[in-house]
């Protein structure tokens, strides 16, 4: 019976194999096949760094949702973008609301607004560092640029106006958007070690706690 691949090694291969047709895309002049690619690529690697920061999980990658864990550091992230949001947080699967967590992630101080977990001090710690050093506050900005002036090439693609047709400017747009793309899978490799880290963190707290309730019942 052949062995049933981890879901990990399925992704790989499937990037793998949108890749290689990317390029032959590139190489034909088929643009806006470029284009869905490099958008599926940025929302992908946008849920990626959300959930290995605890705040969304993946298990149906086509309608990702909020993640249950740390569910208060959480809403307190999204009532910084809007009060409703904490108890009635828009639809993770937009690209937009992708973009607008992890822009809150890059600015909300989780010890200024009352958490002293070891999440919270993590997300403060490690995260904010890989956010800062891969200047993530930026890239959203330029996400939104680019995912706006996408929308604007669909919807001329068939108006009289030549800017949905012409071939030099997709061709820049579409490089654009492809480094965005791996922009961003740079941010998650990094997010991985900090998850790795958090880990460890998690574990040395829950060593001490142990020790301390032992030393107290003695």
């Amino acid at each position: 019976m052949a062995r049933q691949k981890h879901p990990n090694e399925v992704k790989r291969s499937r990037y793998e194999q949108y890749a290689e047709q990317r390029k032959k895309a590139l190489r034909s002049e088929c643009y806006f096949e470029c284009m869905l690619i490099d958008y599926a690529m940025i929302e992908d690697r946008l849920l990626a760094i959300l959930a290995r920061a605890g705040f969304v999980q993946r298990r149906d990658e086509t309608n990702p949702s909020w993640g249950s864990r740390n569910r208060d550091e959480r809403r307190a992230l999204l009532a910084t973008v809007d009060s409703d949001f904490a108890n009635k947080p828009p639809r993770i699967k937009s690209i937009s609301t992708k973009v607008m967590t992890l822009r809150a992630l890059c600015s909300v101080d989780f010890g200024d607004i009352g958490f002293d977990s070891v999440y919270a001090r993590w997300l403060d710690g490690d995260v904010h560092r890989v956010l800062e050093d891969c200047a993530v506050a930026d890239l959203c900005d330029r996400i939104d640029s680019w995912r706006e002036r996408r929308n604007v090439y669909v919807h001329a693609l068939f108006g009289s106006a030549s800017y949905g047709s012409e071939k030099e400017g997709l061709r820049a747009f579409v490089e654009e958007g492809r480094e965005l793309a791996l922009e961003l899978n740079r941010v998650s490799s990094r997010m991985r070690t900090a998850e790795k880290h958090y880990e460890k963190l998690k574990a040395a707290a829950y060593r001490a706690n142990t020790a301390g309730k032992k030393r107290g019942s003695r």
